[in-house]
């Protein structure tokens, strides 16, 4: 479809009447505030027809495009349409290009847009958590480590780098990432009482413990389900995790009555989960006992 994005807004929606004493970007503003997209884009649409050179409104268009709850692609199309008609792309234009090339199944074209964003602000993490996630979608593990490497040390970056080794089954690497970003975040953050913090805590311990758990650090990894367990007490799987780290240790007695008070406590997708872990070989004498 051409036409400098536009879309006939015929398929979705009847149009309000335009009333003269306010602009069709006033209109189209306020239709946008109430979720009434398809007036939004008749406004703009009527608008653009009059004053085509107008940036603002085709950038406003290109994002009610993107919002629209319409199947098929035209509307995405259309909103690429008008991106590409800019004098000038800023970050937030390339960024939007990336969207909607991503969600039209562009994966390497949506990585190339937001390359181009991230090279105009290297130092929005926003932008630069999305340039990882697309080189990570596009297959690209070597850039993204890269990436990560030439970044400042927080704890938000090493936990991604945490993530990358840890996929790679680089597990030391993955372990030293964590180990990082933990006592990074402490800095920052009150992990003891405020609950945002105390919630980023547990999510990386609970990463650090299972890469332990994979690599045989099991001190490690038990000390860790400990401390997830005072952390978030309702959720039963840190307990079966810590009566895995204690049967490799050889504790069998305690790992069976960890592991089993565990099980009872769970919902049927927890112990779905529980179930998937117990199918490692290691685990065949465990699983015995209660499954």
């Amino acid at each position: 479809m051409r036409g400098g994005g536009r879309m006939s807004s015929g398929c979705l929606g009847t149009n309000k009447p335009v009333s003269l004493p306010y602009s069709r970007m006033q209109l189209a503003e306020a239709f946008i505030m109430t979720g009434e997209l398809a007036d939004a884009l008749a406004a703009l649409n009527q608008h653009l027809d009059e004053t085509p050179a107008d940036q603002t409104a085709r950038r406003l268009r290109a994002e009610v495009l993107l919002h629209l709850p319409l199947s098929g692609n035209d509307h995405l199309e259309a909103a690429l349409e008008d991106l590409d008609a800019l004098a000038e792309l800023t970050a937030a234009d390339w960024v939007q290009r990336s969207i909607v090339r991503q969600r039209l199944g562009d994966l390497s074209g949506a990585l190339a847009d937001i390359l181009q964003a991230h090279t105009l602000t290297p130092a929005d993490d926003r932008i630069t958590a999305r340039y990882l996630e697309l080189l990570l979608l596009n297959e690209d593990r070597s850039r993204a480590r890269d990436v990560l490497a030439a970044l400042p040390p927080t704890w938000r970056w090493l936990e991604r780098a945490g993530d990358l080794a840890a996929d790679a089954g680089a597990f030391p690497a993955a372990l030293e990432n964590y180990t990082a970003a933990l006592d990074h975040l402490a800095q920052k953050m009150d992990t003891q009482s405020d609950p945002f913090a105390v919630n980023l805590k547990a999510g990386l311990l609970a990463k650090r413990a299972a890469c332990a758990l994979a690599a045989g650090h099991l001190d490690t990894a038990a000390a860790d389900y400990t401390q997830l367990e005072m952390l978030l007490p309702r959720d039963p799987t840190f307990a079966f995790y810590r009566g895995l780290a204690l049967f490799l240790q050889g504790d069998l007695a305690q790992a069976r009555t960890l592991c089993r008070a565990a099980w009872e406590r769970a919902n049927a997708t927890l112990r779905e989960e529980m179930a998937r872990a117990l199918t490692a070989p290691e685990y065949t004498m465990l699983r015995d006992f209660f499954l």
